[in-house]
């Protein structure tokens, strides 16, 4: 089991080397959906790891989706740049 999840860790690097080498013009346009309720105290990290990723912030699109939340959740989102 250990070996099997080794394995795995190797190809991750492996593809993760060969994104950051690929040019912009290859890679797709991604939309992140983050359907919330009632999340005003995890969306501000959820949505700072999400703009933290080494992918290209220009090919990529963030949607917090509300489901009828009763507390400050989209405030605290739209704050978040």
């Amino acid at each position: 089991m250990v070996l099997y999840f080794f394995v795995g860790w190797l190809r991750l690097k492996k593809a993760t080397e060969k994104m950051e080498g690929a040019s912009d013009n290859r890679l797709p346009f991604v939309s992140i959906l983050i359907p919330v309720r009632n999340e005003e105290e995890h969306i501000k990290a959820c949505l700072e790891a999400a703009f933290k990723q080494q992918y290209p912030a220009h090919l990529f699109e963030v949607i917090v989706i509300d489901d009828y939340s009763t507390d400050n959740t989209l405030s605290v989102a739209r704050e978040v740049n």
